[in-house]
């Protein structure tokens, strides 16, 4: 069960810092993941037009939140995802999408973002139940509180989890930003070390 609401990043950031935030975008402080035994800072960017109709919308879910709005909360540089989707809504309101980003666990960021242990940098295990979470706890709660274009099933989001757990991963079936250097195999019999993000 989730206790708390969402509230505008501006009363989350009350501080001195230039935040680069645009658009209306919410925060859940602490949203459980009870999959990892844990809470994490949840964002949620809604569409120009949200509250001016009744339209529902797709949603993407994005990894490292904290770089997704904000220069000020990120590590490097901002993606502009904020910036770059209301200038689409000017363009060509039909695009307009929800985002539903996820910050990630700081020091447990590699192991939960890895399906597998990585004996040599010793670090993941826990992807599954980052999956699970985003399957069976985040996705039903966005689509229950929110206007989303709803799927029939989590299907999708079950391919996809069962892509990065099948022991032969084909280059074809999706490109995520996962840490490919952590030991997944990319094909039948190849294993990428070595490469990044």
């Amino acid at each position: 069960m989730i206790d708390n609401r969402p509230v505008p990043w501006r009363e989350v950031f009350i501080d001195e810092v230039t935040h680069t935030i645009t658009g209306n975008v919410q925060i859940y402080e602490s949203f459980p993941i009870p999959q990892l035994r844990t809470e994490r800072r949840i964002w949620i960017y809604l569409p120009r037009s949200y509250n001016e109709s009744n339209r529902s919308f797709p949603v993407y879910y994005m990894q490292d939140g904290q770089n997704v709005f904000d220069q000020a909360t990120s590590w490097g540089c901002e993606w502009g995802v904020d910036e770059t989707l209301e200038q689409m809504a000017l363009e060509d309101p039909s695009l307009e999408v929800i985002v539903v980003a996820i910050d990630h666990g700081g020091d447990d960021r590699n192991h939960e973002y890895n399906f597998t242990i990585n004996a040599e940098y010793n670090f993941g295990g826990k992807g599954a139940a980052y999956a699970d979470f985003l399957a069976e706890t985040l996705k039903p709660y966005i689509d229950s509180h929110y206007r989303t274009v709803l799927k029939r099933s989590l299907r999708p989001l079950l391919e996809v989890r069962l892509v990065l757990t099948s022991r032969c991963i084909r280059l074809f079936a999706i490109r995520i930003s996962l840490a490919v250097w952590a030991g997944f195999p990319l094909s039948c019999g190849t294993t990428v070390a070595g490469s990044s993000n």
